[in-house]
């Protein structure tokens, strides 16, 4: 009997590893596609993108301060880097970059994004705090990947707090990796979108690109990392990031 339950254990444990195994490559090749669709789209964009930035410029020079029309220029120059903002993030989906390895302190990066984030977030009255564990071993890691996937979280968590609210930060060690936790108290995930939250475009905001998540997920996945996210409709989200201590399997990535 015991033999038995072993053995459905092990049969149980290789089908979640398949039915893993399978998203992956899923999810691999959906990138790959993608990728080449949106690095051609985005490389039409940025060339008329570029004129209008260019025009812009001039007509700030020639009018005066008082111009009637300056303010529907000012309006024009904030359109326009929005849409350069988000061709950013397209190229940078398309075009991701090799992680350089550096030795980094993953807490040093967690007080940066806060710092950079704070005054945004307290304009959208959130209270951003974060709860940092002392002496984490330095992880080998692309520091500044690594700060864009924890900006893209909080930013994402802030996205979901419609009125105040709040979202904490924690790095703790656990086992063989770092794990940093974003708990949000934001509107929570459906259940039916928790499987499709980091494909590219998947969005349930009213504005927003979709590959803030998507861009996360990959820049872990090439540090030898992991996201996990809990979360019910309603009641909050949480990400948690885990990186590898080992510096050698952090530079073989």
């Amino acid at each position: 009997m015991e033999q038995l339950k072993r053995a459905n254990e092990e049969l149980e444990q290789k089908i979640r590893e398949k039915s893993e195994l399978e998203e992956q490559v899923r999810r691999a090749d959906k990138l790959a596609a993608l990728g080449v669709l949106v690095s051609g789209v985005a490389h039409e964009l940025r060339n008329p993108l570029g004129i209008l930035k260019a025009t812009i410029q001039v007509m700030e020079r020639e009018l005066g301060a008082n111009a009637p029309v300056r303010e529907f220029v000012s309006v024009f120059k904030e359109e326009v880097e929005r849409m350069n903002n988000a061709i950013q993030e397209f190229l940078d989906f398309a075009r991701p970059s090799a992680p350089q390895f550096a030795e980094v302190a993953v807490n040093e990066i967690v007080a940066e994004v806060v710092q950079f984030t704070r005054k945004y977030l307290e304009q959208r009255h959130i209270v951003i705090r974060p709860v940092l564990a002392d002496g984490l071993p330095a992880i080998y890691a692309d520091k500044k990947q690594i700060r864009q996937v924890f900006m893209n979280l909080v930013l994402n968590g802030a996205a979901a707090i419609k009125a105040a609210g709040g979202l904490e930060i924690y790095s703790e060690p656990l086992d063989h990796y770092i794990r940093v936790r974003f708990k949000d108290t934001g509107c929570g995930i459906p259940a039916e979108n928790l499987t499709r939250i980091f494909d590219p475009f998947f969005t349930t905001k009213d504005a927003g690109t979709g590959l803030g998540l998507a861009v996360a997920h990959r820049i872990v996945d090439a540090h030898c990392g992991f996201i996990e996210v809990v979360s019910e409709a309603g009641q909050g989200a949480e990400f948690s990031v885990y990186l590898p201590i080992n510096a050698e399997r952090g530079r073989d990535a």
